[in-house]
């Protein structure tokens, strides 16, 4: 599991991660210990780690860990953690600064804000005054993010959404296997146990859930799995069953992890990225000068194959991609780039190819 989480997985090897956060959830979780200040700073770090790659779930398990640890058992533990935590917050809120105008409004907020009408909680009413300027942003929000939004409008159909989600979560990373040692487990350490239920369920009301936005619990889930697997081999029937169950998880662990295989076992992110457009920048780089790559879907193109994305600094890229849309729209864009090369395509046509306009 460790070899498919942190080496050979997606949470290691994609832009959605996951291994940064469950490490952050890992520092947490040994923070809980001797009363020393390295577990302060373990603490701390494990904060910032998840300040950075997952702020919502990461929340949840720092009020998890503090809950079930019990504040007072930190002490001056919490000297040094709040020392590193005041350099993240800085750190963070200068990022939005930059980014946003405002230290306090993630860059995530402003997308939600102007591209999703759905919910992010159950029981919230979704926003109808969403304006979008591309028909395929549009679409975004009806075929993905509203239909997720949508059915959280009400609490009986946000708790149903939300189980179907925890489902994901025990088929994804737990599997049938492993259900029995975290039972003894959660049973053997009641107060952690429960922290982790109470830490499942909020994961379960958020508007969207992959098993990489589980990743800040996992460590938890497998110190709890390992104190089943040592409840149980207190007693030699039981101690049969885990060496059973211990062979059963090597033997998934090692199975082909290629293909249609990787689909089914993690249901997203396990596909190549855009390769054909990778390929198209690097033949216009290598012409030289710069260009702008006017993109035009047809009607039903795939709304999770995106071609229009560009660096940070666009004005200083030497590909621009940009949506084609009205022709005076184009053409006043093609004027404010007048000093580079136009080409157009269209990902959605057979014979894929640039054609040059300019």
């Amino acid at each position: 599991m460790g070899l498919r989480f942190g080496i050979v997985g997606y949470w290691m090897n994609s832009y959605w991660g996951g291994a940064m956060a469950a490490l952050g959830g890992v520092l947490l979780i040994g923070a809980i210990g001797p009363r020393r200040p390295f577990h302060g700073v373990a603490f701390g770090l494990g904060c910032a780690v998840l300040l950075f790659t997952r702020p919502f779930e990461g929340l949840i398990a720092v009020v998890v860990v503090v809950l079930s640890a019990g504040v007072w058992r930190f002490g001056m533990r919490l000297v040094p953690a709040f020392a590193i935590g005041a350099v993240a917050m800085t750190a963070f809120g200068y990022y939005n600064f930059r980014l946003t105008g405002d230290a306090l409004t993630p860059p995530y907020r402003v997308s939600a804000k102007l591209y999703n009408d759905g919910n992010v909680l159950p029981g919230l009413s979704p926003r109808t005054n969403v304006e979008f300027r591309h028909v395929e942003l549009r679409r975004m929000a009806d075929e993905f993010e509203a239909v997720n939004g949508r059915v959280l409008a009400t609490w009986e159909s946000g708790l149903k959404y939300s189980w179907n989600k925890l489902t994901v979560w025990r088929i994804k990373l737990l599997g049938p296997l492993l259900i029995v040692p975290l039972l003894f487990g959660m049973w053997r350490e009641r107060r952690y146990g429960a922290a982790f239920v109470c830490g499942i369920a909020g994961y379960g009301a958020h508007q969207f859930f992959t098993v990489h936005y589980f990743a800040p619990l996992l460590g938890l889930q497998w110190v709890l799995l390992m104190k089943g697997w040592h409840r149980m081999a207190m007693s030699p029937r039981g101690a049969k069953v885990a060496l059973c169950i211990g062979l059963g998880c090597v033997v998934s662990s090692i199975w082909p992890y290629n293909g249609e295989d990787s689909e089914r076992t993690w249901g997203c992110c396990t596909a190549p990225g855009n390769v054909r457009r990778a390929e198209f920048v690097c033949k216009l780089e290598a012409m030289g000068g710069r260009h702008l790559v006017m993109v035009r879907y047809n009607a039903k193109h795939n709304i999770h194959s995106e071609w229009v994305f560009n660096d940070a600094d666009i004005d200083a890229s030497k590909v621009i991609w940009a949506r084609a849309m009205s022709e005076t729209e184009d053409a006043r864009l093609m004027q404010l780039y007048e000093n580079r090369s136009v080409w157009a395509i269209n990902p959605d046509e057979e014979g894929l190819a640039l054609r040059r306009i300019r």
